[in-house]
C-alpha cells in the first residue's frame, strides 16, 4: 500500500507539471495513416496525414471490430487511438469533406508490445527497466512507466543509448521540491546531464522520433526514491 500511495502522488506531481506553470515540453504521439497501424498497450495516439488530410471538416466512426482491443474517439476532424488489449481490430471512419463531399477510409489496427526507443536508460550504473502502469493510460497522451533507485549521497547521474533510427526530440526532468503541495520543479537534461530528486523523487518526460517508422512516442518516466 505505501508503494501505491507514493506512486499516487507522483503521478499527481506529473499531472501538475503538465497542468501548470512548469514548463516541460511533450509532443503528442502520433503515427502516419495506413492501411496497417501499429499501437502500443499504453498508448492513446493521434493518427495524423489522413487521406484528403486538408480537407477533412470532420470525422465519424463507422464501426470498429474488437473495441476490446482498440477504442476509436473521432473529433474535430481528427481520429484517435486508445490502445486496449493486443489484439487486431478492423477500423472503418467517414471523412466529412470541407467542399460537402464524402469520404470512407479502412485501417487495420494491431496492438502490439511496447514500443520502447532505448536500448538502455540508467542513472549511474542502476539500468530502468520499462514497467508500466495502466493509471496514465486513458488520462494522458502520454506513455507510462515507473521504476525505483536507492536514496544516496552521491551524484546522479543520466546515460543512455537510443535504439538504431530513434532520436530524441525533448527530454526534461522535474523533482520534487515540495512534498505536502506536491509542487515540483522541471530542467532540460542531456545525455551525461547530473540529476535532481527530492522526496519522494522525480522522473523526466521524454518524446523520441523514429523517421522510418514515422512514430513519435512519448514517456513519462517516474522514479522513485527508494
Amino acid at each position: 500500500m505505501k508503494k501505491i500511495r507514493e506512486l499516487l502522488i507522483m503521478f499527481s506531481v506529473i499531472m501538475m507539471t503538465f497542468t501548470f506553470s512548469v514548463p516541460v515540453r511533450a509532443y503528442a504521439p502520433s503515427v502516419n495513416y495506413g492501411k496497417k497501424i501499429e499501437i502500443c498497450p499504453w498508448e492513446n495516439i493521434l493518427v495524423t496525414d489522413l487521406p484528403y488530410n486538408n480537407k477533412i471538416k470532420s470525422t465519424k466512426l463507422l464501426s470498429n471490430s474488437n473495441k476490446k482491443v482498440v477504442e476509436v474517439v473521432t473529433e474535430c476532424g481528427q481520429v484517435w487511438l486508445k490502445a486496449k488489449k493486443p489484439g487486431t481490430s478492423e477500423v472503418k471512419v467517414l471523412l466529412r469533406l470541407k467542399n460537402g463531399k464524402k469520404k470512407k477510409v479502412r485501417f487495420t489496427v494491431k496492438n502490439v508490445r511496447n514500443v520502447f526507443p532505448f536500448k538502455y536508460l540508467k542513472i549511474n550504473k542502476k539500468k530502468l527497466k520499462p514497467k508500466y502502469s495502466k493509471m496514465a493510460t486513458y488520462e494522458t497522451h502520454w506513455g507510462y512507466m515507473y521504476d525505483s533507485i536507492k536514496k544516496t549521497n552521491k551524484k546522479l547521474t543520466l546515460h543512455y543509448k537510443l535504439k538504431k533510427g530513434w532520436k530524441i526530440k525533448s527530454m526534461e526532468q522535474f523533482w520534487v521540491v515540495d512534498k505536502e503541495s506536491e509542487r515540483s520543479k522541471s530542467s532540460i537534461v542531456k545525455n551525461g546531464s547530473a540529476l535532481k530528486f527530492g522526496e519522494p523523487g522525480g522522473g523526466f518526460v521524454v518524446t523520441a522520433y523514429n523517421k522510418k517508422l514515422k512514430r513519435t512516442v512519448s514517456y513519462t518516466i517516474v522514479i522513485r526514491a527508494k
